[in-house]
């Protein structure tokens, strides 16, 4: 079983047979789980990024682009336009091209905001045209709203997903729907980029099942990991839970490594490796 739950952690997959079983079909949601926060991820930050590229003119508070944008080249392949009248921003990735991330991206994104990102109640909201991740294809709208209290060092965001769907390279899909929120905080001494993550998420799985996602512990995500090959969060736990059955996974103790400790819900732990996100048919 542990080479198959490696495989499956990998986004592998398994045989049918094998992913039948209760025990993979279980882990089988934590792979899918990790698509989701990838995706997540890459389009907050691309968004966030061309709010920042785009919209440097600004000043003082509202600009503020320097300290909290250490996420540059997720989109350097893509045509990028605005419409200032319109406060539009429109990413095109045309039919597909590889960014200085190595991730390849296809389709366009549409950004539609109200103010400049590090204004506090902005609102931003992205839709996708025929937007693929690695294979996989993105849809939904997605509202980001600037929570922040003014903490100098700070930034908050509010992310509310409705109509979220994933569909796989095998062409099995994931819907999703939910809130968390993102706070971006840059460690004064160190410099330190760190961003925590809370929330929960719904929806139903590659089988149709409904599902549901906590975070029960903040997950940690930092850019010194990131930068030096680490996709997923450094701390935390969240919980996915389905027919009865729940999954905890647990992200470590703020070590740089892509290790996740799995408990299944008959007790049982096992510690995998997190090496791609991408998932193959």
């Amino acid at each position: 079983m542990g080479a198959c739950v490696a495989a499956l952690l990998l986004i592998s997959a398994c045989s049918e047979e094998n992913a039948s079983t209760p025990e993979m079909v279980v882990l089988d949601e934590a792979t899918a789980e990790a698509v989701v926060d990838f995706t997540n991820d890459d389009i907050d930050n691309i968004v966030l990024n061309n709010m920042a590229a785009i919209l440097k003119g600004g000043r003082g508070e509202a600009n503020g682009t320097e300290n909290f944008n250490s996420y540059w080249g997720r989109d350097t392949c893509a045509e990028v336009t605005h419409d200032e009248d319109a406060q539009t921003i429109t990413i095109n990735f045309g039919e597909g091209c590889t960014s200085g991330d190595d991730i390849t991206r296809s389709g366009a994104i549409t950004i539609n905001y109200t103010d400049r990102r590090n204004v506090a109640g902005a609102v931003i909201t992205t839709t996708f045209e025929n937007y693929f991740v690695n294979g996989n294809q993105v849809e939904g709208t997605r509202v980001l709203e600037n929570i922040s209290d003014g903490t100098s060092n700070q930034r908050a965001f509010r992310v509310t997903v409705t109509g979220g769907q994933i569909t796989f390279e095998d062409g099995t899909t994931r819907t999703f729907q939910g809130t968390r929120t993102r706070t971006h905080t840059l460690e004064e001494t160190s410099r330190e980029l760190t961003v925590t993550v809370t929330g929960s998420r719904s929806g139903t799985n590659r089988e149709g099942t409904a599902f549901s996602m906590e975070i029960t512990s903040p997950l940690v995500f930092t850019y010194s990991c990131r930068q030096v090959g680490v996709r997923v969060a450094v701390s935390g736990n969240r919980e996915l839970t389905r027919d009865g059955a729940t999954l905890g996974i647990d992200y470590g103790d703020g070590t740089c490594d892509n290790e996740v400790t799995i408990t299944s819900s008959d007790g049982s732990t096992e510690v995998v490796q997190v090496r791609n996100r991408r998932r193959r048919g």
